[in-house]
């Protein structure tokens, strides 16, 4: 990425104003164009859960069926191989995308975010737009300058609507720079080039930062199972998944040592009663086990069905998917001394001789995950970590002393992980930001490639 930040720019000779505000001035010999008249337009064929399971198929010689979630929504690669696929005797009954087309999701909260180019021609949604170039525009060129901000400002005024969409009608009067044929190309192969870059240093940062939290994940379950000193003394757990634990440490079940889901302090409610205090939806808990305490709420209005929770308390997610992204909390940091948060939370407050934080990285290790994981309950889409499993899970027990010197050390780690990903997210910010400027450059006409 070196080079590209010295990358010397070399201009047009000669400028003119394309008459639209949020274009402005393009080289003398292009064009402005609306879409209309240099693509067709159309959008696909919705499937039902019956038809999706009848074209469950992998079969190389029928068409792939693309939805907008079969496009990446970072590098904007289409699965081809996502399981479904039109037989080509039911070919007729669906609008199908060329080879070298674009699709763009014009519906729903990836509305003029996900836009992919086909490698392979497909049938596809109709959450989806195809764009079907005609000959004086390059399929290529066209990709990139729906990834402009002169196309993707456009969509976004013209989306209407609660779930968010733009019309075919109003997608067809969009406006973009039309260069020749000659020079579409060179931009597309320059711009092709460029990012391609840009995504592989991005996609570096993304493993390494895999990377990051697969450590921390393996240094949290080392830890809370075999303590610090590699060379203690091991004996027989007697838990066969648990195996050889240090000599002088036991097993536990977490209701022996902790309560769960407690029942809550009216001595506190009364003292904080009409006053505000945190409020904690899902959205607001994060995997890092962090919480944004930025919503405040009455407690007269909070206290009926939510969770209750006092500071120092541990909250854990326990419906699908929350529970598998590992969102939790350890609330050591809270602003008011008691809360409200969703229904979909558990929370457990450690008992003498047990330290919270000890406790939060055992429900934040790999053991704990698999094996709650295995006995969630419920129907496929409304999984849950019951009560019961939490109360009974049996785990590894150091007397008090270890457990703070494990907790302070996975803190340390915790926050060196943490710094060294959003780093490496900083990073990925400006990288996204130098791809959208260049592509915005080149379909400007703000780069001469002649």
């Amino acid at each position: 990425m070196k080079g590209n930040a010295t990358m010397k720019i070399k201009k047009y000779s000669a400028y003119k104003d394309s008459g639209i505000e949020w274009i402005g001035d393009i080289p003398e010999h292009w064009e402005v164009s609306k879409l209309k008249y240099i693509t067709s337009i159309y959008n696909g064929n919705s499937l039902n859960d019956k038809e999706k399971s009848r074209y469950e198929s992998y079969e190389v010689e029928d068409i792939p069926y693309l939805s907008s979630k079969d496009i990446d929504s970072d590098f904007l690669y289409a699965d081809y191989n996502n399981g479904l696929r039109i037989p080509l005797k039911d070919l007729s009954k669906f609008k199908v995308a060329p080879k070298l087309s674009t699709l763009l999701c014009i519906e729903g909260g990836s509305a003029g975010r996900k836009v992919t180019y086909l490698t392979e021609s497909v049938c596809f949604v109709n959450k989806l737009a195809c764009f079907k170039n005609h000959k004086e525009v390059g399929g290529k060129y066209m990709f990139f300058s729906l990834l402009s901000s002169v196309f993707k400002s456009q969509f976004k005024l013209l989306m209407t609507g609660l779930i968010g969409g733009v019309s075919l009608s109003n997608l067809k009067n969009c406006n973009i720079p039309l260069p020749p044929l000659s020079e579409q190309k060179k931009i597309a192969s320059f711009l092709e080039k460029k990012t391609a870059e840009i995504d592989k240093a991005i996609e570096l940062k993304q493993k390494e930062n895999e990377l990051l939290k697969e450590h921390r994940q393996i240094t949290i379950n080392q830890a809370v199972t075999r303590g610090l000193n590699p060379d203690v003394p091991l004996k027989d757990s007697g838990i066969e998944w648990i195996g050889d634990i240090p000599e002088h440490w036991e097993v536990r079940k977490l209701k022996y040592l902790a309560k769960v889901n407690p029942t809550r302090n009216d001595r506190l409610i009364i003292k904080y009663i009409n006053e505000d205090v945190v409020n904690l939806p899902m959205e607001k808990i994060s995997e890092k086990w962090e919480v944004d305490q930025s919503l405040f709420a009455s407690t007269r209005s909070l206290m009926s069905g939510l969770t209750y929770f006092e500071k120092n308390d541990i909250l854990l997610a326990k419906i699908t998917p929350c529970f598998e992204n590992g969102k939790g909390a350890y609330l050591d940091q809270l602003k008011t001394e008691m809360g409200f948060g969703t229904t979909e939370l558990h929370v457990i407050r450690s008992k003498d001789n047990t330290t919270q934080c000890f406790l939060s990285y055992v429900l934040r290790s790999y053991m704990f995950k698999e094996l709650a994981t295995i006995n969630m309950i419920g129907t496929a889409g409304q999984k849950r970590v019951s009560s019961f499993f939490l109360s009974n899970y049996i785990f590894t027990y150091p007397p008090l002393s270890e457990q703070k010197e494990i907790a302070a050390y996975l803190e340390e780690v915790d926050k060196e992980t943490n710094r060294l990903i959003e780093l490496n997210h900083r990073a990925i910010e400006k990288l996204k930001e130098y791809k959208q400027v260049l592509i915005d450059q080149a379909v400007r006409g703000k780069i001469c490639l002649v």
